[in-house]
């Protein structure tokens, strides 16, 4: 039986909550907290009809499945008369919602102040919330020691008998059961100024001893009958080192005019070395977005000519972006679900920089890493057989469980002109493809690549090979890489596609950045731990310290500085008017080496932005002019930017979310760069590591049934779990001109195709590569043969390659898609960095 078969009997269907509360009418709603809304209702459950409180979760609030899924656990598990009940729960139509007894006299700070709250029921009041510490401290038979670190009188709730509960213990941390005396070492300092241990907030060092300090606070405030800090105070400010967008390594954003050419816009990224360009229309407002994925499937995949083809034609028009000051983590995954590659940053209403993926790897590797110290260091005692089954299970997650039988790899052979390698980018939905020879991997050619060598060199995708514009021998992965290693390689290689190969050394999959980083981040939080394992006071994600949020809604002040956009590696900046053409934008981007070129419009505003994918897909796909197009016509509009004060983790959240490569960062109401995956593929990895490091020092105990949940969910995740039956790949043939590459990639909506020679990957071509290497040289993709500019012999990893292996092939091989091999060698996907990232954060493998 699985760990969420025990706690079936508590669900509760969502057609009673929204009839208890007359669909979440503001009628019913009596607060508000970390977590999301409160709102009063009557359910029938097994006791008849019965007043409850019914808590929602807000994802905006920083909170997700896994503060859920906890407080589903422990309050299943640790039961007392003075800790709060939980009466049912609700997982259905993406809603998570938790129904607790109704306390009718609400949190204990509200009465502080009341005189008719008299000496003996205040004493009561203390006594019992003595009891529910008490009991968490010392919990009966084997069952943990539960430090909860947040005690404050705006946690402690009251019934209509003025009995007390304690509750919200989303920021606890364990210790082992029996024990005289438990101190945990905590990298992570977590609790509500004013009541935080004052010997734990400078040591680090946790202990019972530091929830009875807090109690003794609170027993002050009972004797006083006023708060220990008023409410200008900022007393409930909780201690947090919180990262927002601004922390994190932006890139420069190229802003340009969406009236840009094409080949004008792919010129210019190709000087600026920038992945993604944004664009602004005549009221200089953003409008569009650009990256290489758009020129593969846009314009090279449909045979648009790069001089004619205005890049507002190809761009993505009103694209999301973040602010510099949103949390890191929500902009991640943000980035994961929508598979953003690259989201604009914007402070004071102007987008300053643009956060890439690439970028936020570094950050996801990190966090990752950091768990791992940070478990390692809790002197926590176990079976040696549970912490084999962690380091076997979630911490060597493979690719094998990304990487699925359908899953799609886009596939051309060296010969192939860079218009097929569009064609397969757009049939199969991906950023790259993979040269092939036979069974023999020559080169990768990702969306980018289209941008910079094709488009922005001017060259005509139909008459340009794929050899000639490719990167010859990529990097590659096997099925048996994990995540973090693939995270790694990544990052340190600068690519965000890993090619994988199964055993027998056929292409299974290319992987992208954010797939991998999807599975790391994914892993714990898709499947609720025990208590034993569950760590809220750690950094994975804001949702955990903001169960330390007061009741009263007091302003959030993160004392420790969280990391933020600023904080990450950021690429320069190419800025260029919409009215630029494509050849142009894409000549410029490969001269500065940029992945990305950010257009403003006459009023110089921010409008578009574009990457390799828009001239893969806009321009080459389209069969577009680029001396004729401008870039305007082919730009993705007002695109998504972060500022550069935004936490880290949000905005790479939006990244993968969004599945953006790319995002400008804003600071001051300028474009200070952009934040590329890429360089965020380090962070996801050390994220990642930092898990396995902590769990592995968790010597735990727990269940063998949930240890079997585990080992066949999460700890063992391969790129197998990210590949499906209908997974894309696009193939083409490396004698397949450029355009036929670009139609590839806007059909199957990706930014890569994968370049074979029958059943050998030659090469791969992402949209990238259509930029620099096809539009950028002013080559004509239904003349260019996709092994021209193709990257030959693509790094691979197999279907049971970890995720982290996965992260660590795209991080150290620095690039954004990965194919994948099952057994036979056969190419079955080409993953990109955002569907790995993704599955990486919601699997809950990456710990910020």
């Amino acid at each position: 039986m699985s760990i969420l078969e025990k706690f079936k009997h508590l669900e509760i269907q969502i057609e009673a909550i929204e009839s208890a509360t007359n669909n979440f009418s503001v009628d019913h709603l009596i607060g508000e907290g970390g977590f999301g809304k409160v709102y009063k209702g009557e359910l029938l459950l097994s006791k008849g009809q019965t007043i409850v409180a019914i808590k929602r979760l807000d994802r905006n609030m920083g909170q997700g499945d896994s503060e859920f899924w906890k407080e589903v656990i422990m309050l299943s598990i640790y039961k007392h008369p003075n800790i709060v009940s939980l009466l049912g729960y609700c997982d259905e139509n993406d809603e998570k919602i938790l129904v607790y007894e109704f306390a009718s006299n609400k949190s204990l700070d509200l009465h502080l102040g009341n005189k008719d709250l008299t000496w003996v029921p205040r004493l009561k009041i203390c006594i019992q919330v003595a009891r529910g510490l008490a009991y968490l401290h010392n919990p009966a038979g084997t069952q943990q020691r539960v430090l909860h670190r947040d005690i404050k009188s705006s946690n402690i709730l009251l019934d209509e008998n003025w009995n007390a509960r304690i509750a919200d213990l989303g920021l606890s941390k364990f210790g082992p059961a029996n024990q005289p005396y438990t101190f945990v070492i905590s990298n992570n300092i977590a609790g509500t100024i004013g009541y935080c241990d004052p010997q734990y907030l400078g040591t680090g060092i946790l202990t019972k001893e530091s929830d009875v300090y807090s109690f003794g606070v609170v027993l002050f405030e009972v004797l006083c009958g006023r708060l220990c800090l008023g409410q200008n105070d900022k007393m409930h400010s909780y201690i947090n080192d919180e990262r927002i967008v601004k922390k994190l390594r932006l890139s420069k954003v190229l802003t340009m005019s969406d009236e840009t050419s094409v080949l004008d816009v792919c010129k210019r990224m190709a000087a600026r070395r920038v992945n993604v360009a944004i664009f602004t229309d005549t009221n200089s407002l953003l409008c569009g977005i650009v990256t290489g994925k758009d020129i593969a499937t846009k314009v090279v995949a449909e045979k648009l000519s790069p001089h004619q083809t205005t890049i507002s034609k190809v761009m993505t028009k009103n694209p999301i972006f973040v602010s510099c000051d949103s949390l890191a983590m929500d902009t991640l995954q943000k980035m994961i679900r929508g598979k953003f590659r690259h989201l604009p940053v914007v402070e004071n209403g102007e987008v300053i920089a643009s956060l890439d993926i690439e970028n936020c790897l570094y950050d996801v590797i990190y966090g990752i890493e950091k768990t791992v110290e940070r478990e390692s260091e809790n002197n926590l005692t176990a079976p040696s057989t549970f912490v084999e089954t962690l380091s076997d299970q979630k911490f060597r997650s493979s690719l094998s469980t990304i990487v699925t039988e359908n899953s799609k790899v886009a596939i051309v052979m060296a010969s192939d002109p860079v218009y097929v390698a569009a064609k397969r980018m757009k049939e199969l939905q991906v950023s790259s493809v993979i040269i092939m020879a036979g069974n023999i991997i020559q080169g990768i050619l990702t969306s980018k690549d289209l941008l910079m060598r094709v488009v922005a060199q001017n060259l005509p995708p139909e008459l340009t090979f794929v050899e000639k514009v490719m990167t010859p021998n990529p990097k590659c992965a096997t099925v048996d890489t994990t995540i973090l290693e693939a995270l790694h390689i990544m990052h340190d290689g600068k690519f965000l596609h890993l090619p994988v190969i199964d055993k027998d050394g056929s292409v299974v999959a290319c992987l992208d950045v954010l797939q991998i980083t999807h599975v790391a981040i994914s892993t714990v939080s898709s499947i609720p731990p025990p208590p034993s394992l569950y760590d809220v006071g750690s950094t994975t994600s804001p949702n955990q310290r903001r169960q330390g949020s007061p009741t009263n809604h007091v302003g959030y002040s993160n004392t420790r500085g969280e990391r933020m956009v600023k904080m990450f590696r950021l690429s320069k900046v190419l800025t260029m008017p919409d009215e630029t053409p494509v050849l142009d934008v894409c000549r410029r981007m490969a001269a500065r080496r940029v992945n990305v070129a950010i257009f403003t419009d006459a009023n110089s505003l921010l409008c578009g932005i574009v990457t390799g994918k828009d001239i893969a897909t806009r321009v080459v796909a389209e069969k577009l002019s680029p001396h004729q197009t401008i870039v305007s016509k082919i730009m993705t509009k007002y695109p998504i930017f972060v500022s550069s004060d935004s936490l880290a983790m949000d905005t790479l959240q939006k990244m993968i979310q969004g599945k953006f490569r790319h995002l400008p960062v804003v600071e001051n109401g300028e474009v200070i760069g952009s934040l590329d995956i890429k360089k965020c593929l380090n962070d996801v990895i050390s994220g990642i590591e930092k898990t396995v490091e902590r769990e592995s020092g968790n010597n735990l105990t727990a269940p063998s049934t949930f240890v079997e949940t585990l080992s066949d969910q999460k700890f063992q995740s391969s790129l197998l779990t990210i590949i499906t039956e209908n997974s894309k790949v696009a193939i083409v043939m490396t004698s397949d001109p450029v355009y036929v590459a670009a139609k590839r990639m806007k059909e199957l909506h990706v930014s890569s195709v994968i370049i074979m020679d029958g059943n050998i990957i030659q090469g791969i071509l992402t949209s990238k590569d259509l930029l620099m290497r096809v539009v950028a040289q002013n080559l004509p993709p239904e003349l260019t043969f996709v092994e021209k500019v193709m990257t030959p012999n693509p790094k691979c990893a197999t279907v049971d390659t970890t995720i982290l292996e996965a992260l660590h092939i795209m991080h150290d091989g620095k690039f954004l898609h990965l194919p994948v091999l099952d057994k036979d060698g056969s190419v079955v996907a080409c993953l990109d960095v955002f569907q790995i990232t993704h599955v990486a954060i919601s699997m809950g493998l990456f710990d910020w």
